[in-house]
């Protein structure tokens, strides 16, 4: 019987990072897509730093999901740019979430 619930644990567990692992990538393409766009080089700056690691980080561990190394893109999140007053992050996840 522990071996069926360990099975079950890891079926769930890979169905979940496999669902999470959707949602991250549409998540991407939302930011992308609200990124704005002048050289194009913040928008092609993102990058999913999600690597299927659900449910294994400890309390202290820091998550991040996306990246970008623009030296500008904090003044852009903050609505410096008149294409992305709002920033993209918080718009990208309203966009891609679910309607309940």
């Amino acid at each position: 019987m522990p071996n069926q619930s360990k099975d079950t644990m890891n079926q769930l567990r890979a169905e979940i990072g496999r669902d999470f692992k959707q949602y991250s990538d549409k998540l991407l393409k939302n930011i992308q897509s609200l990124t704005p766009v002048d050289s194009g080089r913040a928008q092609r700056g993102w990058v999913n730093k999600y690597n299927n690691q659900i449910g294994k980080a400890s309390s202290d561990t820091k998550f991040v999901l996306f990246a970008n190394k623009v030296p500008y893109i904090d003044i852009l999140e903050k609505g410096g740019s008149r294409q992305a007053p709002a920033g993209m992050i918080n718009p990208a996840l309203k966009r891609t979430r679910k309607p309940r």
